[in-house]
């Protein structure tokens, strides 16, 4: 196919506008890079975006779950709606006081005010870059965001783990959830089934595991 013909360096390039692209759906942009990896495994760092030197042409994008942007959503509503005003009545009630040096109340208030609008602004910058998507539609043919991952250790196959990736908000360890951004997220995005990868094992180090199943499963089939 079109793929075959390539030579790395046009291989490359594609990878770059696929990534830039905001035109393609995420789960659409995952399997088009996941076929060009695997016919070039050395590019799997910049699909991952670990060894792209242009960083300021990395998309800024995160891609997140209905419910995980509802729940940020309604945080920050609750800072703007409640927590703000309430601060700053307050610093205003800390402020009638007088002698502001010794005021520790006022410098208390004026603190917690400087928590609340970072949050804000963090809050708000995340909201602006993110991506609303329930991962539907994957395919199974490699790993992505939407799918389910079951992983065999090398050299105890016994050891076997299970990952549903799904956006870069979600997270319980007790069922197996995982962000795409994690360190094992963005290590197996775009690997095929019987792929081969070193995986950190927290304290015991890292591990090979071989890719055993891929099966599609969206955010809405997860209890998040």
């Amino acid at each position: 196919g079109l793929i075959e013909g390539l030579s790395t360096s046009e291989a490359q390039e594609i990878v770059r506008l696929i990534q830039n692209s905001s035109a393609l759906r995420p789960l659409d942009r995952q399997s088009l890079l996941g076929h060009i990896v695997r016919k070039f495994p050395t590019l799997k760092t910049d699909l991952t975006g670990t060894a792209n030197r242009d960083k300021e042409a990395e998309p800024t994008f995160l891609y997140v779950s209905t419910v995980s942007y509802q729940r940020r959503k309604a945080e920050l509503d609750d800072l703007v709606q409640r927590q703000i005003p309430e601060n700053s009545k307050e610093i205003a009630v800390a402020r009638s006081y007088g002698d502001l040096r010794e005021n520790h109340e006022f410098k208390a208030a004026k603190e917690m005010q400087g928590v609340l609008m970072r949050r804000k602004t963090d809050l708000s910058l995340d909201l602006d870059r993110a991506r609303v998507s329930d991962f539907e539609g994957a395919i199974g043919d490699v790993v992505a965001m939407g799918t389910l991952v079951e992983l065999q250790a090398v050299d105890s196959p016994e050891d076997i783990r299970t990952y549903h990736i799904l956006g870069a908000w979600d997270s319980d360890p007790s069922q197996g959830i995982l962000s795409y951004k994690t360190e094992v997220g963005q290590a197996i995005l775009g690997l095929s089934q019987g792929s081969i990868i070193e995986l950190p094992l927290g304290q015991d180090g890292h591990g090979k595991f071989r890719i055993r199943k891929i099966t599609p499963k969206s955010a809405k089939e997860a209890n998040l």
